[in-house]
């Protein structure tokens, strides 16, 4: 037997609903994980090492009382030696605006940084080259084996009847034509890439121009853009107790500049 009980609420329906919202932001941000509501795209995430403890730092954030957000750096809790003298966490703020605001300018007043970006960036585009061609040169064996398909089919239209032609060789020679159509248009397109891969010789003058325009618009663009530039530029960010150091990609000249700061002080 199945009884049907009802009974008034301990509390009404308006607070047990301000409740529920309440806990479901503080299990959003309880353990210094991100909320999903105020998010940040953690621009140096991989590159900043604490060079006493020889580990890259992760992200992490917490919730103050008064519900604002904040954002840092910190030693991975288990990895962090116990005699490291530097703090657990590092603003994030005041590490991305050091970092970013010196990086592009690094860029763009060393030659010896803007030749050696220089030559990477030609040695991607010749990569990017090189595999266009890989894919031009399977279009083309595939172009060249449709081909012979359809010329052994015409080949034996004379000894097949007028049933079988229709049923079996017209239909086969449809789907031939149609494939390649298709690959005709890949093989023009990928063409078309090489070229502009082969002709697109990169000067030391187009680089200075790019790191002119990216330092005008850098913080206008994304976050996420200003991430994707800042890992093509950086190699990694050391943390030391009176300066940060960023060692640039070109490795060629150990390009990397230094900036004062005080971490022990706080």
């Amino acid at each position: 037997m199945m009884l049907s009980i009802v009974w008034d609420g301990v509390v009404d329906e308006e607070k047990w609903q301000l409740v529920q919202q309440l806990l479901k932001k503080n299990s959003k941000t309880r353990g210094n994980s991100v909320s999903e509501d105020v998010q940040h795209d953690y621009l140096l995430l991989g590159l900043v090492h604490c060079t006493h403890c020889g580990i890259v730092l992760e992200n992490g954030s917490g919730t103050s009382h008064t519900g604002k957000s904040y954002f840092y750096y910190r030693h991975p809790s288990k990895k962090r030696k116990k005699d490291c003298p530097y703090p657990t966490s590092f603003p994030i703020d005041e590490l991305e605006i050091i970092v970013g605001k010196q990086v592009l300018g690094l860029v763009h007043q060393d030659d010896r940084l803007l030749e050696d970006i220089c030559s990477e960036v030609e040695k991607t585009l010749n990569k990017d080259c090189n595999q266009l061609q890989l894919q031009l040169d399977l279009v083309e064996q595939d172009l060249a084996t449709l081909n012979c398909e359809a010329s052994g089919l015409v080949n034996r239209l004379s000894y097949l009847d007028e049933q079988q032609i229709r049923e079996f060789v017209t239909p086969r020679l449809n789907e031939i034509s149609c494939c390649k159509k298709k690959l005709e248009e890949q093989k023009q397109a990928l063409i078309s890439e090489v070229l502009t891969f082969k002709n697109g010789l990169v000067s030391v003058d187009d680089i200075r121009y790019t790191v002119s325009v990216a330092m005008e618009s850098f913080y206008e663009v994304s976050s996420k853009e200003q991430k994707r530039v800042l890992e093509e530029l950086i190699e990694k960010v050391e943390i030391y107790p009176q300066r940060v150091v960023v060692v640039m990609k070109a490795q060629k000249h150990s390009s990397r500049f230094e900036e004062c700061t005080n971490w022990l002080s706080r």
